[in-house]
């Protein structure tokens, strides 16, 4: 019985020390890279900046504190969890300079990892399948009034997709003198890309509603992984 004893409060302590020891966080950045003049970089944001054709282009990183600033919980976050984040994500702003409207789509874009993979931008209509929007009916009984009132109750995947819906870029029509901005999002590179490419394709030029030209936006970031024990 003594000996029992003895090996449960070895067994207690090496369960509370495994427990409580430290964990480890991934910290990732993505640095802009200007491969030539055409490119400027802020170094206070990190943004990168690219204009052709009178239409300017600029990406941000957005990392794990970026993106949690994007919802008031973590639990209705769509980009992260609260140990994890789920996609590579940037903050695009494209400004139309030109005299006409020109026409793009998130969908379209890429992501090169250079080990052989290859990431699509996903659209809206992407986190609508993955956070279908739900919710549930209730009714509360009021005895002053004597009657049921309908309730509705929504559920974390509804927030989700909501907080998606606002804060992703719309693809479309951006007309002359028009800034669009929002999330671009991709399936989460690999760690073990040292250097990306992404490419916003097939941006279709206008003038007097006659497609004139179609140009890619092309940009290259090095990635940079840390973990850290906590």
């Amino acid at each position: 019985m003594k000996q029992f004893m003895q090996f449960s409060i070895i067994a207690i302590i090496c369960t509370s020390l495994f427990a409580c020891g430290p964990s480890i966080k991934t910290i990732v950045k993505m640095r802009p890279i200007a491969e030539y003049d055409d490119y400027s970089v802020s170094e206070k944001d990190q943004a990168i900046t690219l204009t052709k054709e009178d239409i300017k282009m600029t990406l941000i990183y957005q990392d794990a504190d970026k993106l949690e600033s994007y919802s008031k919980s973590i639990s209705i976050n769509p980009y992260m969890t609260e140990n994890k984040v789920l996609f590579t994500v940037f903050l695009l702003t494209i400004e139309n300079k030109r005299d006409d409207r020109i026409i793009w789509e998130p969908g379209k874009c890429v992501i090169l990892d250079g080990i052989g993979n290859q990431f699509n931008g996903f659209t809206i209509d992407s986190f609508k399948n993955m956070y279908p929007s739900t919710s549930a009916q209730y009714y509360t009984y009021s005895p002053i009034f004597d009657e049921y009132t309908p309730r509705t109750a929504y559920t974390e995947e509804y927030y989700k997709r909501k907080t998606a819906e606002e804060t992703m870029i719309k693809g479309g029509d951006v007309y002359s003198a028009v800034k669009s901005k929002g999330l671009l999002v991709f399936e989460k590179v690999s760690r073990e890309a040292s250097q990306i490419s992404l490419i916003i394709p097939a941006v279709v030029l206008y003038k007097d509603n006659q497609i004139v030209n179609k140009i890619d936006f092309k940009f290259k970031f090095s990635q940079e992984v840390r973990l850290i024990r906590q």
